[in-house]
């Protein structure tokens, strides 16, 4: 069984890469850190993942924006995009589909906050639609490679 000794080595064969199936992807700027909040919790849950720790992400909330510095994984539910409350001690934030659920953010130019203590301190923002206005749609990320 490969593996089993520790002393033994795997073989790796080199191979051409297919051309026709390769792919590039530009470089990452700060305007790639918006959350799009039309698009679904899971597709934002991975774009967070994806960023960090650079560019991170962000959202605008009111007139502030929020970096979002711990996040759970999405779970479902159904509100219009943008809406956002506290649920045991998260800020769990609609989205196209689904719910993201924010457990640490940093307001531009504060200090780095729990969702509760954000909530506490923030609380005339939890009413006000988040992600707004909408980002613009940045060039696609990745594209086919130029033969």
């Amino acid at each position: 069984m490969p593996g089993a000794n520790p002393t033994e080595r795997t073989v790796l064969e080199d191979r051409p890469q297919d051309a026709s199936t390769a792919t590039v992807t530009r470089p990452l700027t700060r305007n790639d850190a918006e959350l799009d909040i039309r698009r679904s919790a899971h597709d934002l849950y991975n774009q967070w993942r994806a960023f960090q720790p650079w560019p991170g992400t962000s959202i605008q909330v009111g007139e502030i924006r929020c970096k979002l510095l711990a996040l759970a994984a999405p779970s479902s539910g159904r509100a219009a995009p943008g809406r956002v409350r506290l649920e045991a001690g998260m800020l769990r934030l609609a989205c196209g589909n689904g719910e993201l659920l924010i457990e640490s953010l940093q307001p531009a130019g504060h200090r780095v906050m729990s969702a509760r203590d954000f909530a506490n301190g923030y609380a005339g923002l939890l009413g006000r639609p988040w992600g707004r206005p909408y980002p613009v749609a940045p060039e696609p990320l990745v594209r086919p490679a130029a033969l």
